[in-house]
């Protein structure tokens, strides 16, 4: 398991800290230490900004760096050389925060405009890191606002893997002078060609309710979160190995942590579904309000109970191990912030280790 740190300064030092995270393979057992294998400092110039991040490829050969608003640069390790750079597209706005590598290390996959504050269409982008091609996988022919009624478009998101060459994504589709259609789940070839329908989500309204999505490589799994002020209606949807999708931990209450879901995981055995509560995140309500609203908690697919990581601190951030439902999680205090720490536990219901 890697894990990628930030070092934040005008003229800032990226720090990238391979750590290994070692898992016996007859009883899941954890090792009760990291073991820090390699940290490379990368030399950044000017400073930090939001569409800046590194991007560490599943096998640790490589990392990709958004350094500049305008392309993708991949470096490999652990010699930290640059290899090669694709230009993003001219007029696009690209969200690095949307950025999936492939499970074969070769390909990230983007959206080309970050749709919830630009209000531009968005499609797929493809960038391959042997050679920085970069490929509009579900070009519309259109690149404006999605806000006037006068344009067709189609607006792609949340790109996710579903093995080395097929990429899962949300659509939602505008006609002219006509509400926006529930959103649909799609799959493309990095080869390209056409895009294939999988799904209707037919609980959408049409009005980008449903925008956070994982899926599970290698399986037909996947969850999507729903967030509908009219009805109103939050939660998570949960299709496992291709099945219609069905409600998890959905409520109909404003103000729950449930609205303000924005980033869903599933775990590697796909028995949980992890959920972060931006509201909790960014207001700290964990520490006002109680443990109870820890922004990340993990709900089980099969009883579908919500339930706390841990009832001792708030998880502010969190990532599965590669087998079964081990959690590598960050507590973070804005207050009591000699608490902070990295803990690891090798399967949900089990004490962390510090």
């Amino acid at each position: 398991m890697q894990v990628v740190k930030r070092a934040i300064g005008l003229a800032g030092v990226l720090v990238l800290v391979l750590n290994a995270v070692v898992f016996a393979q007859d009883d899941n057992a954890v090792a009760n230490q990291l073991v820090v294998t390699n940290v490379t400092e990368i030399e950044l110039d000017g400073s930090i900004s939001a569409r800046m991040g590194a991007y560490l490829a599943p096998d640790g050969s490589q990392y990709a760096l958004t350094a500049m608003p305008d392309e993708i640069c991949f470096f490999s390790l652990p010699d930290n050389v640059q290899t090669v750079c694709g230009t993003m597209p001219e007029d696009s706005f690209p969200d690095p925060g949307t950025i999936t590598w492939s499970p074969d290390s070769r390909y990230v996959a983007l959206i080309d405009n970050t749709v919830l504050r630009s209000a531009d269409d968005s499609d797929i982008l493809l960038v391959d890191s042997q050679d920085g091609t970069v490929t509009n996988l579900t070009d519309d022919g259109y690149t404006g606002s999605i806000l006037s009624d006068l344009v067709s478009a189609m607006i792609d998101l949340e790109p996710r893997w579903v093995d080395d060459t097929t990429i899962a994504f949300l659509r939602y589709r505008r006609e002219v002078y006509e509400e926006a259609l529930p959103a649909e789940l799609y799959t493309v070839s990095v080869n390209g060609g056409d895009s294939e329908l999988i799904r209707v989500l037919t609980l959408s309204k049409g009005t980008l309710d449903v925008y956070v999505m994982d899926w599970l490589a290698g399986t037909q799994s996947y969850a999507v979160s729903l967030n509908q002020m009219q009805t109103p209606i939050f939660g998570i949807m949960y299709a496992r190995d291709g099945a219609f999708p069905v409600p998890v931990n959905m409520v109909n209450t404003r103000g729950s942590r449930q609205e303000g879901i924005w980033a869903v995981s599933i775990s590697s055995d796909g028995q949980y579904v992890f959920s972060v509560d931006r509201a909790a995140l960014e207001r700290n309500l964990a520490e006002t309000e109680g443990i109870e609203r820890s922004p990340v908690q993990v709900t089980n697919t099969t009883t579908l109970k919500t339930e706390l990581i841990t009832s001792d601190h708030p998880v502010s951030e969190a990532g599965w191990s590669p087998q079964g439902n081990g959690l590598l999680y960050i507590v973070r205090y804005q207050e009591e912030t000699e608490l902070n720490s990295l803990y690891l536990t090798p399967a949900i219901g089990k004490p962390g280790t510090q």
